[in-house]
């Protein structure tokens, strides 16, 4: 079990690197709100993976995302519960392009996060470890695509992995720079 954990992460090591020299970079901070009236404020760096274009024309790409959330909520429970919560969280995401009027695309990845409390506005996630998926949608505006600007919906959960698996779910609008 180690040994393919290693070799995952070799792998996902290797990609990152393969398209070093003609890769972009972004900084983007993203608020929003969730489930059980969690806001959360995100703050991610994002590193561009090269074009591949299918066989039918269609391009696909990419970016590692590494990112620190904050999750916080204002509710009281019955229950004593964490209102407050740190989510440190890399992620492969996968981009599809296409342009309309200007380009835009629908992203969708899963990554692995890292919380500083299980248990967040009366929600028990099962362990500090948990699964970060998210889908996307937004535009790339400017001559040189440089500014994003979107939506993420993000879903925190353990995959069953642990006894409990509440999960937690944001929805961010999120505004990006794309240097290079």
């Amino acid at each position: 079990m180690i040994r393919r954990g290693v070799c995952y992460m070799l792998c996902f090591i290797l990609l990152g690197y393969i398209g070093i020299l003609n890769a972009r970079d972004c900084i983007s901070v993203g608020a929003g709100d969730g489930t059980r009236g969690v806001r959360g404020y995100r703050g991610s760096w994002e590193h561009s993976w090269p074009t591949v274009t299918s066989h039918k024309n269609q391009k696909f790409t990419g970016y590692w995302d590494l990112a620190y959330t904050d999750v916080s909520s204002n509710d009281t429970f019955d229950e004593p519960s964490n209102d407050h919560a740190v989510i440190i969280s890399a992620s492969p995401v996968l981009r599809i392009p296409f342009k309309l009027i200007v380009p835009v695309y629908i992203d969708a990845g899963i990554g692995i996060a890292h919380l500083s409390n299980k248990l967040i506005a009366n929600r028990d996630l099962g362990s500090i470890w948990v699964f970060e998926d998210r889908l996307g949608v937004g535009a790339l505006l400017g001559s040189r695509q440089s500014l994003e600007v979107g939506y993420r919906f993000l879903h925190y959960s353990n995959a069953y992995l642990a006894q409990k698996n509440q999960g937690l779910n944001l929805h961010l609008v999120i505004v990006g720079y794309w240097f290079n």
